[in-house]
């Protein structure tokens, strides 16, 4: 009787100790998804299924060979957990959680098990569709617009290279006819448009405010969160302030990474801004379930600092050893965002917004496409392997490197194919814009942030010697095109940077002009200024080598 006793009480703390393992994982995972308000589908039963399936193996495993053993296994997936959430120290937490466990070791299991399992009851009960979707604000601030003036239509395209900017690839995977398709419905088009800035929060926050500053962050500032690190907002806003004053009644369709409501006298009539990051995109694509599970698991692990850590680690063992490098596989970096598929939807409701829009109307729309991830191909059909989405960068390069020209061409393969679906949708808006009685008058822009940036090396003062045409033309040159009443389809050879040619555009004047022919390379410095060249280098007009003071190369 004592030893059925005995042997009951076993199986009671394996119970327990199984239950500890499985939750310890489970509630993060659920507390993820629930976040991101993706509805408790077949792929979430897939994930939630193996990590039952794999802490429950292995916990009985640990129980079968020893009791003591289980206790620093459990301590450091504690740890893991606790580090995920917070930015404490993997050590630190590690040495709490295993004193913590072995003071309590003969109760820690059922507390876990039982606080975790309440926790997760309560976040399948308290579930819900709200993730980090669509924020709308709408300020009511001039109901009316004050000016009878045709609508203005102001499309950004992200990462759009310039007509120009061609990177030479031949064949069927060739730079797609923007110029061609834009001339077609009365465009002027510029074919040497330029970004002076490889990035949007410098490159936006400027164009916003009709300047070229020499440091960075002038006129925006970091408001990031731990969803996104490099958020920022608008301190001034003199785009938004210039078509206040001209009477408009504005609409701002934004992303979450660059706020371009704020910093305005007036907030903009209507401003709605998308999360760049959301899982609820994926419920109504055709992505198979077992390829979508892969995907939240896979964005969800990639959340986890220590995981990218690992990772070095592991790419580390193999680069030092040709014997390690030919067995082991390689464990590249990735990115989990779904930015680009969001962007069908903005494009969506760009076409809904159209529909309502007035004399006196003004809409901004910030298109996070092309940008990477490359997810959808020239029909817009989304790519059903998930976890092999590219971005631009290859993750497994370092020391200011971005790519082999191997990888590159691989990746404009994929963003020409990401950029016909964008041509497709915008020639749907245009023809909209054409056939509506308010519309067809409009003054319409659209232009780009920067270039695609698939570089071979990123332009910055590191690494400055290395640096090629190539490389500056697929970071500043871009896309600017505009049309107005006239309608006037022309083709511009003349390099025009969009401040300019957006300031033009809407009858504003630009600050700074005397940087109209210069590009604005990242010093070593963070808090240095840029490190100025001359526009000419896209050209390849210039030699790159002595277009920079000698004591700058450092």
């Amino acid at each position: 009787m004592q030893n059925r006793t005995s042997e009951i009480m076993r199986y009671r703390v394996l119970a327990w100790q199984v239950l500890a393992f499985m939750m310890l994982v489970l509630s993060p995972f659920l507390a993820y998804v629930s976040y991101h308000g993706y509805p408790f589908s077949l792929e979430l039963v897939f994930i939630v299924v193996a990590i039952l399936l794999l802490m429950g193996t292995l916990a009985s495993v640990l129980w079968t060979v020893s009791v003591w053993l289980s206790i620093p296994v459990f301590a450091m997936i504690l740890a893991l957990v606790i580090e995920h959430f917070t930015d404490a120290s993997l050590k630190t937490c590690f040495a709490l959680c295993l004193l913590v466990v072995v003071a309590l070791r003969n109760h820690i299991y059922e507390i876990v098990a039982v606080a975790l399992a309440v926790f997760n009851v309560t976040s399948i009960v308290a579930w819900s569709d709200d993730g980090p979707g669509a924020e709308i604000i709408n300020s009511h601030f001039h109901e009316i617009a004050t000016s009878w003036s045709p609508p203005i239509i102001h499309l950004i395209l992200d990462a759009q290279i310039g007509i120009e900017g061609d990177p030479g690839i031949p064949g069927e995977y060739a730079l797609p006819d923007f110029r061609k398709l834009l001339v077609k419905y009365g465009f002027a088009v510029y074919g040497r448009a330029y970004s002076q800035y490889g990035d949007t929060r410098n490159s936006l926050s400027n164009l916003f405010n009709f300047a070229s500053p020499k440091r960075a962050d002038v006129f925006s500032e970091y408001t990031g969160s731990s969803d996104i690190k490099d958020a920022s907002k608008l301190i001034q806003n003199a785009y938004v302030d210039h078509l206040h004053a001209l009477g408009y009644r504005l609409s701002i369709l934004q992303t979450d990474y660059l706020d371009l409501c704020s910093g305005s006298q007036i907030a903009p009539y209507y401003c709605k801004t998308y999360a760049s990051n959301s899982l609820q995109v994926l419920r109504n694509t055709t992505i198979p379930r077992l390829e979508r599970a892969k995907y939240i698991w896979a964005s969800f692990l990639a959340t986890s600092y220590r995981k990218e850590w690992i990772r070095r680690q592991y790419q580390s063992v193999r680069s030092n050893s040709s014997l390690m490098n030919d067995i082991l596989p390689a464990w590249d970096r990735q990115l989990y965002l779904t930015t680009s598929i969001a962007t069908l939807d903005v494009l969506a409701d760009v076409a809904r917004r159209l529909k309502t829009m007035q004399r006196g109307d003004a809409l901004i729309a910030h298109i996070m496409l092309p940008h990477s991830p490359y997810s959808v191909d020239g029909a817009c059909n989304i790519r059903t392997n998930a976890t092999s989405w590219l971005w631009s960068t290859n993750f497994t390069l370092s020391d200011g490197r971005k790519n082999t020209p191997e990888s590159r061409l691989a990746r404009y393969k994929l963003y020409f194919e990401q950029m016909r679906c964008l041509m497709g949708r915008l020639e749907a808006l245009i023809v909209m814009i054409d056939s509506s009685p308010i519309l067809r008058d409009a003054t319409v822009i659209i232009h780009g942030d920067h270039g695609a940036r698939i570089q071979l090396h990123i332009p910055s003062q590191m690494n400055y010697k290395f640096l090629t045409t190539s490389d500056l033309r697929d970071t500043y040159s871009t896309l600017f095109a505009v049309r107005n009443t006239a309608k006037i389809p022309m083709y511009v050879q003349r390099p025009v940077k969009i401040q300019e040619g957006l300031a033009k555009s809407v009858g504003a004047s630009v600050k700074n002009v005397g940087l109209v022919d210069e590009l604005m390379i990242n010093p070593i410095d963070s808090d240095a200024g840029f490190i100025r060249v001359p526009r000419s280098l896209l050209d390849g007009d210039t030699d790159l080598s002595q277009s920079i003071p000698k004591d700058s190369l450092q």
